[in-house]
């Protein structure tokens, strides 16, 4: 079974699209564990030991100045450890469709990416595609141990973007479904765009390109 890995929020305010979200996972067929620090887990677990379980986090994202956040390689490994199958990394407050069960089939040399489509609410009909980067990424089992830069934290700007240009660079195979697999409901985004600055040679690290930066 494939275990999908996520780091959720202990925001009061997340709390019912959080419940709503892993139990779609779980009506999917899919496993999940929630990676967080330990000074997080007892009181997500009032709220969600029901619908998933936990490990605690060993390090947040490595940059200087970064926010503390769980790595998205240290997800890929918790993912890997626990299921069989590829690696799933998926945002929190992702609602998977019944659909999404096709998503285990993540060829062993080959990352597979899943795009937001946006609603007003979990129930809506209507949903728009969002352009902008992935909610998700499987990673085929092959790849295993290629992903390993603790940088990139879920939740910082860049992580959705990492995974498939390494995975370009290492000549894996790209793959995104055409289909609404996950919703996400609206809400408003704040971006960081210092964490995006600090992270951007990190980017270009990871696809072989070195130099100084100021």
């Amino acid at each position: 079974m494939v275990t999908i890995a996520t780091s959720l929020s202990p925001s009061s305010a997340s709390r019912e699209i959080q419940g709503l979200a892993l139990e779609s996972w779980r009506k999917v067929g899919f496993r999940s564990v929630s990676l967080n620090f330990p000074e997080e887990i007892e009181g997500l677990k009032g709220n969600y030991g029901s619908l998933t379980e936990f490990k605690t986090a060993r390090r947040s994202s490595a940059y200087a100045g970064a926010r503390k956040l769980v790595p998205v390689a240290d997800l890929l490994e918790v993912s890997f450890e626990a299921g069989e199958g590829p690696a799933f990394v998926l945002n929190a407050d992702i609602h998977l469709s019944k659909d999404a069960s096709r998503l285990s089939l993540c060829p062993v040399d080959a990352v597979v990416l899943l795009p937001r489509w946006e609603v007003d609410a979990v129930s809506a009909k209507g949903a728009e595609k969002n352009p902008w980067g992935w909610d998700g990424i499987l990673v085929g089992r092959n790849l295993r141990g290629r992903f390993s830069n603790p940088s990139f934290g879920l939740g910082l700007p860049w992580w959705d973007y990492w995974i498939p240009f390494r995975a370009l660079y290492l000549k894996a195979e790209l793959f995104e479904p055409g289909e609404r697999l996950a919703t996400h409901v609206r809400h408003p985004e704040k971006w960081n765009e210092q964490d995006r600055e600090a992270l951007t040679p990190e980017m270009w690290r990871e696809v072989g390109v070195y130099r100084d930066w100021e």
